[in-house]
């Protein structure tokens, strides 16, 4: 499960069914780097970006959604908030 935000910086990866998101930053020879790590809802089975590269949202089986915002200097990402379904 990924989702690349749409300036290229950043690709956000998830497993399916995990509890994380690990997230890369995207070089120009296409190389990743890791910008770290961050614990989302349990049973990981989507991940999107806003077209503004702003946010990132994550859908969990059963866990709701959580969103994220995104540093644009990092690609760190910050919990926002959380909707349980």
């Amino acid at each position: 499960i990924s989702a690349k935000d749409p300036t290229g910086n950043y690709v956000y990866l998830g497993e399916d069914g995990a509890a994380s998101v690990e997230g890369f930053s995207v070089g120009a020879n296409g190389g990743l780097t890791s910008v770290g790590q961050t614990a989302t809802v349990v049973g990981t089975y989507g991940i999107a970006v806003d077209p503004f590269s702003r946010f990132l949202y994550v859908s969990g089986w059963g866990a709701g959604v959580r969103s994220y915002t995104m540093d644009v200097r990092t690609g760190a990402l910050s919990q926002v908030s959380n909707i349980a379904m």
